[in-house]
């Protein structure tokens, strides 16, 4: 739908335009609407979550591999943990099984993101390594 100036006007056209969009600000992190707002907290700075003692041995070894570092993957659980007030051992769990999967879910988009840009090298390659005639 257009207004009088020939841009868009503010009326939902379906119902998929009636669903929240995430507000982008400034520093390009994208966060829900109904996150922001002054008391919101940068991820650098969340303090580290406390699960009960008798995790301390899992929750001791996150899945980290490579050149990821144990403090990225600390504020990310923390951050998880802020978020979902576990208030019980099952709780907790669950708390960690959503951290150790959503890390694992970052890990293999930085990865299909490196297969996709390699493939895209090998064919720009293999196009200029080919003669003109042959295409």
């Amino acid at each position: 739908m257009s207004d009088e100036t020939g841009g868009l006007s503010d009326e939902p056209a379906s119902r998929a335009s009636k669903r929240r969009k995430p507000n982008i600000p400034a520093d390009g992190e994208i966060v829900p609407l109904d996150e922001v707002s002054p008391e919101r907290v940068p991820l650098d700075t969340v303090l580290l979550a406390a699960p009960p003692r008798e995790f301390a041995a899992l929750f001791a070894d996150p899945p980290l591999v490579g050149n990821e570092r144990r403090e990225d993957f600390d504020k990310f659980f923390s951050a998880i943990a802020a978020a979902v007030k576990p208030a019980d051992a099952i709780a907790w769990l669950y708390t960690w099984d959503i951290a150790y999967l959503s890390w694992e879910i970052k890990r293999e988009r930085v990865v299909k993101a490196d297969i996709i840009k390699s493939a895209r090298i090998s064919a720009v390659g293999r196009i200029l390594e080919s003669p003109i005639g042959d295409q």
